[in-house]
């Protein structure tokens, strides 16, 4: 399943299973902000990636699951370097 959200003339996409989904879109959408500043950053750098062309395509064919691994994997190697 994928669901797809237009905001400004491009598409974020994230798969709807994805356990990030809501509060992505939560701070894509709503400016909720995330639960870390880790988090934080790499939503920032999905919103960024997902809206260029060619690359949000890719993003997009990416499973639930490994789009999860992508960005718990993010999330540590950030926090590894700043804490």
């Amino acid at each position: 399943m994928c669901s797809f959200i237009k905001i400004k003339n491009s598409f974020y996409i994230m798969h709807g299973d994805n356990k990030y989904f809501d509060e992505f879109y939560n701070y894509i959408l709503e400016d909720i902000e995330p639960s870390s500043k880790s988090k934080k950053a790499i939503f920032n750098i999905i919103r960024d990636l997902t809206g260029r062309r060619g690359l949000k395509h890719s993003f997009e064919k990416i499973d639930a699951d490994t789009q999860e691994e992508i960005i718990d994997k993010w999330i540590n190697l950030i926090d590894s370097t700043i804490y």
